[in-house]
């Protein structure tokens, strides 16, 4: 019986999947706290605190303006690094990275995840295990077309 799933060799590297694994787990955060928020009106506390809404108040936004940029983000994280996952090319692991880059500015216990995602998609083994570019099959030249007979060498 053939083994489901990829073989082994289109994964990416270890580290690579525990940057994976983290940034499935900040998407989840991320997503809980815009429902949250679109449902009852406030965010998500973790020991009393919900640092990005107060850091959003201290710069003049209004926190309940971050909630869709929350949802949004979230989604990033739970569809990219699946991309990544599954496909293991340059531009999914650039996707990723970017995204990590762009989502400090949420700041609190996510802080030390980015920081740790930033860490382990920089690491050389993340950076040289990608699968190589597909290329299309080499096509074969088609028969030549069949020579009809010249009626004057009768």
């Amino acid at each position: 019986m053939p083994s489901e799933g990829l073989p082994s060799s289109h994964l990416p590297p270890p580290p690579a999947q525990l940057a994976i694994g983290l940034g499935f787990v900040l998407g989840t955060w991320l997503l809980l706290d815009s429902v949250n928020r679109l449902i009852t009106g406030s965010f998500l506390r973790w020991r009393g605190l919900a640092p990005s809404p107060h850091a959003a108040a201290r710069l003049g936004l209004p926190p309940a303006s971050l909630t869709l940029w929350i949802l949004l983000f979230g989604a990033l994280w739970m569809l990219l690094p699946n991309l990544y996952l599954f496909q293991n090319r340059r531009p999914a692991w650039a996707a990723m990275l970017g995204l990590a880059l762009a989502s400090v500015w949420y700041i609190g216990w996510a802080t030390p995840l980015l920081v740790a995602v930033l860490i382990l998609l920089l690491l050389p083994a993340s950076r040289s295990g990608f699968n190589p570019p597909r290329r299309p099959a080499p096509e074969t030249p088609a028969p030549p077309a069949p020579v009809a007979p010249d009626p004057a060498r009768r």
